[in-house]
């Protein structure tokens, strides 16, 4: 055989174990399911309510917040609440 086609014969072995290499490595990826977040969180109805009620009470205590409406601002705390100014 001459060197020519033995170089030839041996970059198509080459590519050929490439090739299955990448495909077990790509089947390996789509058939192993991914791993969900710590913080991941199954959809329900009580988990939807809870982020709508949320969000609204953030709304509306950034709004009198930033109207400047100290006596409504009590409302979102506990009555025992501290507010604890470093200056």
């Amino acid at each position: 055989m001459n060197p020519q086609r033995l170089v030839h014969e041996l970059l198509l072995r080459t590519a050929r174990i490439i090739i299955v290499i990448m495909a077990a490595g790509t089947a390996f990826l789509l058939l192993t399911p991914m791993a969900t977040p710590a913080l991941a969180q199954q959809v329900t109805m009580e988990t939807l309510l809870d982020r709508i009620q949320i969000e609204d009470l953030l709304t509306r205590y950034y709004y009198d917040l930033s109207q400047g409406q100290a006596r409504e601002l009590s409302e979102y705390f506990t009555e025992d609440a501290m507010l604890d100014w470093d200056e």
